[in-house]
């Protein structure tokens, strides 16, 4: 009896955490892209961000030069202040068409998007958006 109790605890505890989100990525033309954004509170009130893609073409094939796809995050500090901040290249899979990438961010709501890029070490995205998706604030 006390055992079922500790794991009726365990669950409501766990269910009242929140868990990790999962969020569907919008294609630059409104449809739904192959693929998820996993976001989940840690420490500090910063949130671990997972992206990862399918069905994506290579980069090069995206526009002239481009050689990678980088992820950023869009939105406004602790201050209020805006912010556009290299989340991190997107490690991509060419033979599976596939890519992934963990990266932490500070913000608490803001828009992800996924762009390709002529190199790795960009200060700003450019133009070519391959993904984009709006995270809300979350309480837990």
């Amino acid at each position: 009896m006390e055992a079922s109790r500790f794991a009726w605890l365990t669950l409501v505890l766990a269910a009242a955490c929140g868990g990790p989100h999962r969020y569907a990525v919008a294609g630059s033309d409104g449809t739904e892209r192959d693929g998820t954004v996993t976001i989940e509170r840690i420490e500090g009130g910063h949130s671990l961000v997972t992206v990862a893609l399918g069905d994506l073409s290579p980069p090069d094939h995206m526009g002239d030069g481009m050689s990678t796809y980088v992820v950023w995050f869009i939105g406004q500090d602790r201050a209020g202040q805006a912010q556009v901040v290299r989340g991190g290249e997107l490690d991509y899979d060419a033979e599976r068409r596939q890519g992934l990438m963990h990266a932490t961010t500070p913000l608490q709501a803001f828009e992800l998007k996924i762009t390709a890029e002529r190199g790795p070490s960009v200060t700003a995205p450019s133009d070519v958006v391959v993904g984009t998706l709006s995270v809300p604030t979350r309480d837990t």
